[in-house]
């Protein structure tokens, strides 16, 4: 097993932990390690890339034919950010990139690869959910947000549980295959 990280105080405690990590990018990295690898992960990641082709070409080049490369970032269709578009921590510098469903089904048609599949947290914060709502329908003006606005919580947080698999949630992890 092998890491890459920017970070070199992160690079440094993890070979403090005696893990095998490197300071480099994946595109460097590539250079040396051609189809070497099964499983290639990249973890809140790609949505700070600001050229995805050469970071996806590098992470396939290192994969073995039927190899995984996994990639989980940030949701852009959650809750949080569907009736806030300008969500600072979800816009440039901080995120380069805005992932969704969509855009990772379309990534095959550019790469020599196969979709797996899509995962997408489950609601997690049912109140922040909640209350997201109630503001989007007041600042629409509806009268339902002052009926939803005096809802006790305890009538709200059981039925937002049972459903939460029905939510989606801030991170979707997308498995494709190298072909």
């Amino acid at each position: 097993m092998r890491g890459i990280e920017l970070n070199t105080k992160a690079v440094s405690e993890a070979r403090n932990k005696g893990l095998d990590v490197t300071a480099e990018t994946i595109e460097e990295f590539a250079k040396e390690n051609a189809e070497r690898f099964d499983v290639v992960c990249s973890m809140q990641v790609l949505e700070h890339i600001t050229e995805v082709r050469p970071f996806i070409e590098a992470s396939l080049q290192t994969l073995k034919k039927g190899g995984q490369m996994i990639i989980c970032v940030p949701n852009n269709n959650p809750y949080l950010y569907k009736h806030d578009f300008y969500h600072t921590l979800n816009l440039p510098p901080h995120h380069a990139g805005l992932w969704n469903r969509e855009a990772f089904s379309q990534l095959p048609r550019y790469f020599p690869m196969k979709l797996g599949k899509i995962r997408i947290e489950p609601l997690q914060d049912y109140k922040l959910w909640f209350q997201t709502q109630v503001s989007y329908l007041s600042d629409k003006g509806s009268a339902v947000a002052k009926v939803l606005s005096m809802v006790p919580r305890p009538l709200y947080k059981t039925p937002l549980i049972l459903f939460r698999n029905f939510i989606e949630g801030r991170n979707i992890l997308v498995e494709f295959v190298k072909q």
